[in-house]
């Protein structure tokens, strides 16, 4: 039933970390990537992060405390006191995953290590399109470099 009383307008939207697949949202996401999270300009806001930075302080003492960020914005904003204004979803399509469509987010992997370079190999050998993007946005640059140095050399002959 809260859900029904939920608002239109959230003060906050985060992208969910989730496994790459999953059968149960409960269990394969794990909450919010903060950095991914979109706040809406409203009085209401700070208070909330107000709110929020004060949870934190009460996970500095647990297990993992640089996690008590995400525990308090998961656990005890979204859940508790602003349960109706604070949304996460399973963005991993768009953002967070190595395959993801608009940010792509790499990390340790058995294969390739911390080597984010064969990483993004693999991805592009994937994509070919982003392989275009890639190559048409370095010749762009090759080409502003040329007409930049043929000025250069063009104002110290003169």
């Amino acid at each position: 039933k809260k859900w029904e009383k939920r608002e239109a307008r959230p003060l906050a939207w985060c992208p969910q970390e989730c496994d790459e697949e999953y059968k149960d949202k409960m269990t394969g996401c794990y909450g919010p990537f903060e950095s991914g999270c979109i706040f809406r300009k409203s009085e209401s806001i700070s208070r909330m992060m107000h709110v929020w930075w004060g949870f934190r302080e009460k996970h500095l003492g647990s297990k993992h405390p640089e996690r008590g960020l995400r525990k308090s914005l998961d656990k005890d904003v979204r859940l508790h006191t602003f349960w109706n204004k604070v949304y996460f979803d399973d963005a991993q399509e768009w953002i967070g995953k190595p395959l993801s469509k608009f940010v792509p987010t790499f990390s340790y992997t058995t294969q390739h290590k911390w080597d984010v370079k064969a990483m993004l190999t693999d991805l592009l050998a994937e994509r070919p399109e982003l392989g275009k993007i890639v190559n048409n946005a370095h010749k762009r640059r090759e080409a502003d470099e040329f007409k930049k140095r043929r000025s250069n050399s063009t104002h110290t002959e003169l």
